[in-house]
C-alpha cells in the first residue's frame, strides 16, 4: 500500500488522523549558469548577453539542425519568463 511513498515526483504530507496528502512536487529547479552551459551545447540557439537567438530555419546558407527538444525549449522559457532575457527567431546568425 506504502509503495506509491517512495516515489520521487511527489511529496507527502502527513495530515491528522494519519491520512496522507500527496503534493505534485517542482520536478526542475534550474540555475542560471547550468541552464546557460546547457543550451550553449545547441547548435540552433545562440545567448548573446540577455538575448536568446534562434534559428527559424528559412536561411540556405545555415540550415537549423533540429537539436531543441521540449527540455531546452523549458530553459528557454525559463530565462525569458523568470530571469529578463529576451527570445528572438532569427534566419542565421
Amino acid at each position: 500500500m506504502l509503495d506509491y511513498l517512495h516515489s520521487p515526483n511527489f511529496l507527502y504530507y502527513v495530515l491528522g488522523a494519519g491520512a496522507l496528502r500527496k503534493i505534485m512536487a517542482r520536478k526542475n529547479k534550474y540555475r542560471v549558469d547550468e541552464v546557460l552551459r546547457s543550451l550553449s551545447k545547441k547548435h540552433d540557439c545562440r545567448i548573446n548577453g540577455t538575448d536568446i537567438l534562434v534559428l527559424n530555419g528559412k536561411s540556405k546558407k545555415k540550415p537549423k539542425q533540429h537539436d531543441l527538444g521540449n527540455g531546452s525549449w523549458g530553459k528557454i522559457d525559463y530565462l525569458v519568463n523568470y530571469c529578463g532575457y529576451r527570445q528572438y527567431f532569427v534566419s542565421e546568425f
